[in-house]
């Protein structure tokens, strides 16, 4: 995964942002553009409750092609006719976090809008929390077996999202969590979450109703990720560079 294209702006506050966009496929130095705006919201799949466990984020960044540019306009032909999990982008600021949000580009959600001689592209990214409904809880090849702390089997989860190993690095924080729920047997000390003192057997996030490949033996990660949620009524969100899980 390469950096493809950056961007640098200043905020309302006088923070410097960035936006680099990355491409798998790509080899090269990385080209500068303009952003013309950019964005990030917050929703849940669930008729907009903020309660609900899975609250998913987007960011729309619109970018300044010129029409003479053909680095540029070459990536909007690339990126126009590319799979889903080819771009990726990071949005990072001087003041505050380092790191403000990082999802993956779809191609599906994009726009132009013209103002010769240069015209207006507008990218989406998702923070990926829906992508997981395609990924089955499984290693590749076979189910799970064994008990795994809960904040073990969110790890796993939410890694098999195609960014993740390109952005998040062995000493980087991915998963925060305050979970103010625990067992007489457990601590309830600051550092004793919830989500880390307690655990479950994978069978748990197995699939008995279907049979057939690998695949439809197990749950899919976004399901496992939702019935934890929904167990210790928290959600999840992407924030400061790492997904976030409190309670409601």
């Amino acid at each position: 995964m390469a950096k493809r294209l950056y961007s640098t702006f200043y905020d309302l506050n006088g923070a410097q942002v960035t936006v680099d966009i990355y491409d798998a496929d790509f080899v090269g130095s990385a080209t500068e553009f303009q952003t013309k705006s950019c964005q990030i919201t917050y929703d849940s799949a669930e008729n907009d409750d903020i309660s609900a466990p899975m609250i998913g984020s987007r960011a729309n960044v619109g970018m300044v092609i010129p029409t003479s540019d053909s680095t540029l306009t070459t990536f909007v032909t690339d990126f126009a006719t590319s799979v889903e999990d080819r771009f990726t982008i990071e949005i990072g600021k001087t003041a505050g976090p380092d790191i403000v949000w990082r999802g993956i580009l779809v191609p599906d959600f994009t726009g132009e809008q013209d103002t010769a001689p240069s015209f207006i592209f507008t990218l989406s990214a998702l923070c990926g929390l829906g992508l997981l409904k395609k990924k089955p809880y499984h290693d590749g090849a076979a189910i799970y077996t064994g008990i795994d702390r809960f904040s073990e089997h969110l790890a796993t989860a939410l890694s098999k999202l195609a960014h993740t190993d390109g952005f998040w690095g062995g000493s980087d924080v991915f998963i925060k969590t305050a979970v103010d729920w625990w067992a007489t047997s457990m601590a309830s000390g600051a550092t004793d979450d919830a989500m880390y003192q307690g655990g479950v057997d994978h069978a748990a996030f197995y699939n008995y109703q279907n049979e057939g490949n690998v695949d439809k033996d197990v749950l899919s990660c976004y399901d496992v990720v939702w019935h934890i949620l929904k167990t210790f009524e928290c959600r999840i969100f992407q924030i400061d560079g790492s997904w976030w899980i409190e309670q409601v």
